[in-house]
């Protein structure tokens, strides 16, 4: 049985590792887009001026969280993209813990897998948008639910 569980902790530890290759394989493809120039502005002002002026379109805390992510990892396109790829590998967990809880360990597989080379989900995860912390708050709720 323990046997069992550590291959499976390797497949686990496999699924996220595809996941993050698609994600990060296509972090330098996308040019910045006039919407995302706006998540670039909008998180360049001081801490103080983005949490008394909240964009209320996106996860609270994005803008300020970007501005901190920045400020270490500099403002090149494929550095800010590395927030999202965190984000989307951090989702990608959460779907392998969903479809353990709902189904298997195999589904869990699965249902990361699926996930994490989704080129719909790769598209969003990329974004310098609120995309990406969105889609980690579904998966963690769609965990929590289950």
């Amino acid at each position: 049985m323990k046997d069992k569980q550590v291959a499976f902790l390797w497949f686990y530890t496999g699924v996220l590792l595809i996941g993050a290759a698609a994600l990060i394989s296509h972090a330098d493809d996308l040019s910045i887009w006039w919407d995302e120039t706006w998540s670039i502005f909008h998180s360049s002002r001081s801490l103080t001026q983005i949490i008394s002026e909240p964009d209320l379109l996106w996860p609270f805390g994005y803008f300020a969280l970007l501005h901190l992510w920045s400020s270490i990892a500099t403002l090149h396109e494929f550095a800010l993209r590395a927030l999202s790829v965190f984000f989307g590998i951090l989702a990608t967990a959460f779907m392998i813990r969903a479809g353990r809880s709902l189904f298997s360990q195999t589904a869990g597989l699965l249902a990361g897998l699926a996930f994490g080379t989704s080129g719909y989900a790769r598209c969003f995860l990329l974004e310098l948008r609120g995309y990406s912390p969105m889609l980690l708050l579904e998966a963690a709720f769609v965990y929590v639910y289950a």
